[in-house]
Parts: structure tokens; sequence; C-alpha cells
């Protein structure tokens, strides 16, 4: 039978594995010279929920209309608030496949919170706010976690977006191999009790450690030292991937039971050192698109009762990127 086995590394450049790092990373190379590999382009924009999305889906940003981690409250102009699984409104590839009653199981896949109800099991993302009955499917999978970890599963390094860029980055690095080990922990045990036609597996880790540390491992960065004690670090956490890959093409060799398993290294975006950006509500103001009641004279976040609404064309909502 069929089987594909899909683990997604968010936020992994893809020079960083095929060429910087091939030579250290030996099960992801074997599966480049057994299998077929490419640099492929993420979404547009190059968000991990809008990527994820897609290629989960197959649709792009367009069709199913997220693109980032806020979207507006209403037509008021006067809130945002974070998205969840419930602005997802086209099919899943797990919603297809259980039309021909293919199970999944979906694990730590971008903006699956709250969970939904699936054919297989579903465990929430980083999105996720706190260990409850909204991060499983079936909600008493929750009590199967809790006997593997109590309660100090991880779903992220923190709760809340982005407040990891705030730990202190020796304890940074702990929590996200805490993390990750909990993930292929947890990967290891589905695969060995649950039946699946499909299973995805994201791992967070890869996206958080390159965030944080992408300028100690880039010769080119302006900021990049060449002795800093953070560079093997990072090189040490993908020789921990690396090894789980190794682990699971073992496990797929012994335990296949004549199934043809695909396996899939996959990511949603890469990453890249940034020189320099541009503040685009302020070129929307000197051009007459963004009228404010009053000019800052400072930097500040844009603040929607600031903006003359009535004599405003476009404004721009920062993230990683301008949208």
């Amino acid at each position: 039978m069929a089987k594909v086995f899909v683990l997604g590394l968010d936020g992994v450049p893809s020079k960083l594995i095929f060429e910087k790092w091939k030579d250290q990373l030996p099960n992801i190379t074997k599966l480049m010279e057994n299998g077929c590999y490419a640099t492929l382009m993420t979404s547009i924009p190059p968000s991990t929920i809008a990527a994820w999305t897609s290629l989960c889906s197959g649709k792009d940003p367009s069709d199913f209309g997220i693109y980032s981690y806020t979207k507006r409250v209403n037509f008021e102009y006067k809130e945002n608030r974070l998205i969840n699984s419930g602005d997802v409104k086209c099919e899943m590839i797990w919603d297809i496949i259980a039309k021909k009653d293919m199970k999944t199981i979906a694990l730590h896949v971008p903006l699956t919170y709250p969970v939904k109800k699936i054919n297989g099991i579903m465990v929430s993302d980083f999105l996720t706010p706190e260990f409850n009955d909204r991060c499983t499917y079936p909600a008493e999978f929750k009590e199967e976690i809790r006997k593997l970890f109590g309660d100090r599963y991880m779903f992220d390094v923190d709760v809340g977006l982005a407040s990891y860029k705030s730990i202190e980055k020796h304890e940074l690095l702990e929590r996200i191999f805490k993390m990750t080990d909990m993930n292929f922990k947890l990967i290891y045990h589905l695969l060995k009790t649950k039946e699946w036609d499909l299973f995805i597996a994201e791992i967070i880790g890869t996206d958080r450690i390159l965030h944080t540390f992408f300028s100690y491992i880039d010769e080119t960065h302006r900021n990049y030292q060449a002795d800093n004690e953070f560079k093997e670090e990072v090189l040490r956490y993908f020789k921990f991937i690396d090894m789980h890959i190794g682990k699971l093409l073992g496990y797929f060799e012994k335990n296949s039971n004549n199934d043809n398993i695909t396996f899939i290294v996959a990511s949603d975006h890469g990453m890249a050192k940034m020189d320099g950006r541009i503040n685009l509500n302020d070129w929307l103001i000197k051009n007459g698109y963004l009228a404010m009641k009053k000019i800052p004279l400072q930097p500040i976040k844009l603040n929607f009762d600031d903006v003359d609404w009535k004599n405003t064309k476009a404004f721009a909502v920062g993230a990683y990127f301008g949208r």
C-alpha cells in the first residue's frame, strides 16, 4: 500500500542543506542521492502560515485569503485579531483523502489551532495558547500526550507570537532542543501505535533557531563574527535533525510491512540576511495614499485611531514583510 510521510523543517533555506552543510548531514544527503531534490518557490508572501496552507491545500494565498498572522476584526478599521484554523475556508489534503477513507496524522502543521475533525489524528501548531481540549483531535488524544510528557509538552519555545525573540539566547537554544526532542518522540510514538496513510509532521524549531541565530552562521552578514559561540550550536542542532531523519529512514526500512512509503522533507520558506528595510507607511504618507490626523514626529507603531480614514486609500501593517 502506498503511504506518504512528510517532515516539514520550517524556515530552512535550501542552500544550507544542499550546499553549505551537505557533507555534515549524511541522512539528508542520502535522501538527495537516492531520490530527487530541488529548490522550490515559496508562497507570496513567504509567511509560515500562508506557505503551509498552500502546501497542504494546493492553493495560493489569493485563493484562501490568508497572508499573515493577523486580520481585521471587521470593516471598521479599529483592531486586528490573531488568525486561527477557522479562517481556513479551503479543503486541505487530509479532507480530500478522507473521501477515499484514507487516514492522516497531522502534527503541528501551522494554522491548525483549534483543531478540526479529521479522519485520523491532529495535534495543533505553535499558535496553540495552552494545552487544552482544542489542541488535539480526537480530544482524548491529549491524555495520551499527557502520559508521555505530563503537562510539559511544548508547541513552541514560548507562548505568544514571536515572544521567543525576547528569550536569552542560551536559554532559547536549550528550549529549542528540548521541544524538538519532544516532537520526534511523539512522531515515533504515533508511528508505532496508530494507522495512517498520510503523516505530516512540522518542526518549528528550525525556524526559531535560524530567525535568532542566522547572523552567527552567515559569513556575509554585516554582524557576523568568525569566532562566535553560536555557530557550532546551530550546526549541532541540524545534525540532531539529520540524526532523526536517519532514525526515521531506518524505522521505515524495518517496519514498512510491504508498504511503499514515500519520504518527503520539505520547507515552507527560506531565510536570508536583512540589510535594511523600507517604512511603507512613510512612503504612503509622502505619496498621498495614507492620511494621518497628525504626522508622527518619531517612530511609532501605526495606531488606527490616528488615521484619517475618509482620505486614506492604503495603509501597511508590519510583520516580516509589508502588507
